[in-house]
């Protein structure tokens, strides 16, 4: 690997370097890495002859799969740009990534989970009823050319996955593709990834081909190794699917499992019945292996290692993630899509209390800074201001959005948004969202401060703050609150609870009880449905007791 490698480039070593190794193994499925290479460039090959360019938008709407990883190795060794969708996007949020990413080629599934992908895409494109594969012509979306598909059932303008792939045995020993990826320069796009929209529209974050140098700094810090097996239950369209959970390890040889959803039980199943020693997900994932009844019926003692990221942790999870789930060590993490999923973790060894106060340190290669959020000066360790961060793993840029593009990037630096301390050790706090601040008759009011606080209440096993209008105080902070199973509590006990340990002007306004938060596919807390939903209950004065 030089400084100038591109995915292809890096494909390539990979396959020569660990060609016998196993890297992944599916439902019974298993391929080498030169397995993997061999099916990615036949699907390469195949993508040349349907006329795909370089810098082709192709993108990948399937579940976790065998084939999920084919194809994105085959689109790297192709020169295309990917562009994974979302399993649960509805019809118009397909229509407009596949409108506004201008998407020539489209790969999916037929069907999953009780979704029908094939009769949505007709819906979109009735056209691929009555054209030849490779020649659609839909007046909805214009620039998608070539839809191939997984699965038993077709429509007639589509290639059937299997043929594909054999197109591309034909065209193999082809020169054109050796010359296609001499082309690929460094700095070129190599995937589009749209944020997941938990506050607004998704916008497409452009990573380039030496996004894999971030990839080596995360899988170094947590020390992957080739023996390593790496459980895959995140989305591979999910960032952290994709890159930290898969391609991450591959870097190192080891061997990824995929499974093709989130589930408890599969989850257990995998690791105990694969030895899997790598397991890693977000907060609420971690919640509800540790809820399930299945829990202690599986031997997962062949798990050395965790990672948590998404949304900060509490001590308590942290106990539980570690002793229930029989985890030695676990890392914390912190990153953006903009800045390929990760720029910050713990490291090996650090007690409990790090990984629930600090989000680690920067990896490698990864430059940051403390800035005024107003002025954009440098600050000095202890003081809070917006993380700015510039390297490698840095988005070029908001895909055909130059002036959103513009507000987020200086000279490389890249505005996070999030507002971080420095403490003396070296560690980085996280205090919040800036533009999730509560701005409460004058004051600035952080919802982590207040999470923190409320997570170590007794009967507490979830909490998240949201500011919501007030006529007094301009703003004023409402808490949703999950009790413990088992347990129960009352507004008045939380609140009390919080004045002991906060200045009064942080303290909620409300604590309001829920079942179950809003989520993302991929497990993020939807704090605008919170708000959403806060709004109305704290004019009807609703809160009670759990």
């Amino acid at each position: 690997m030089t400084p100038n490698s591109t995915l292809a480039d890096i494909w390539a070593e990979l396959a020569e370097k660990y060609s016998e190794r196993e890297a992944i193994r599916f439902k019974g499925d298993s391929w080498t890495y030169g397995e993997l290479m061999e099916k990615g460039d036949r699907i390469a090959s195949a993508l040349l002859q349907i006329g795909v360019e370089k810098g082709d938008r192709v993108c990948i709407w399937m579940p976790n799969c065998i084939e999920w990883l084919a194809v994105d190795v085959g689109i790297a060794r192709a020169g295309g740009i990917m562009v994974p969708l979302n399993t649960r996007y509805t019809p118009p949020e397909v229509e407009y990534i596949l409108k506004f990413a201008e998407v020539t080629t489209l790969f999916l599934v037929d069907r999953f989970h009780q979704l029908d992908y094939l009769n949505i895409i007709l819906g979109l494109c009735p056209e691929l009823e009555t054209a030849r594969p490779g020649q659609l012509n839909s007046p909805r979306l214009p620039a998608l050319k070539n839809v191939i598909c997984l699965g038993e059932d077709r429509p007639s303008g589509a290639f059937f996955f299997q043929d594909f792939i054999e197109l591309g045995r034909e065209a193999q020993s082809s020169s054109t593709l050796s010359a296609r990826q001499r082309s690929i320069q460094a700095d070129d796009p190599a995937k589009i990834f749209f944020t997941s929209g938990t506050t607004s529209f998704p916008k497409g974050a452009v990573l380039r081909q030496h996004l894999w140098k971030n990839m080596m700094a995360i899988a170094e810090r947590i020390q992957i190794q080739p023996e390593d097996r790496v459980l895959v239950a995140t989305p591979m369209f999910y960032i952290l699917g994709n890159l930290q959970l898969v391609f991450a390890p591959l870097l190192k040889g080891a061997c990824v499992h995929p499974v093709e959803r989130f589930d408890p039980e599969l989850v257990f199943q995998t690791v105990a019945g694969e030895k899997c020693s790598i397991l890693d997900g977000v907060p609420t994932m971690y919640q509800a292996l540790l809820e399930s009844s299945r829990l202690d019926l599986f031997d997962l003692t062949s798990l050395r290692t965790g990672r948590v990221g998404g949304a900060p942790i509490s001590l308590h999870l942290v106990h539980n993630i570690l002793h229930r789930l029989h985890i030695p060590e676990l890392h914390a993490m912190y990153g953006l899509t903009e800045c390929t999923g990760v720029s910050m973790a713990t490291h090996k060894g650090d007690p409990p209390e790090i990984l629930a106060e600090t989000v680690g340190t920067p990896l490698s290669e990864t430059q940051v800074r403390i800035v005024d959020p107003e002025t954009g000066e440098d600050l000095p360790a202890g003081q809070a201001g917006e993380l700015w961060i510039r390297g490698a793993m840095v988005t070029s840029g908001y895909f055909k959005q130059p002036e959103e593009t513009g507000k987020v990037l200086t000279d490389g630096w890249f505005h996070t948004g999030d507002l971080m301390r420095q403490r003396t050790d070296g560690y980085f706090e996280f205090i919040g969202r800036s533009k999730d601040l509560i701005k409460r008759g004058g004051e600035n009011v952080s919802p982590p401060e207040i999470e923190a606080c409320i997570f170590r209440h007794p009967d507490v096993e979830h909490v998240e703050v949201v500011g919501v209008p007030d006529e007094k105080y301009g703003e004023v902070g409402v808490a949703f609150v999950k009790p413990k199973e088992g347990h129960k509590t009352t507004e008045k006990e939380i609140l009390d609870f919080c004045a002991a340990h906060l200045a009064r002007f942080k303290i909620p306004a409300r604590v309001l009880f829920i079942d179950e938060f809003p989520q993302t596919a991929t497990g993020k807390i939807q704090k605008f449905k919170l708000r959403e939903q806060a709004v109305p209950e704290l004019k009807a004065g609703k809160g009670g007791e759990q």
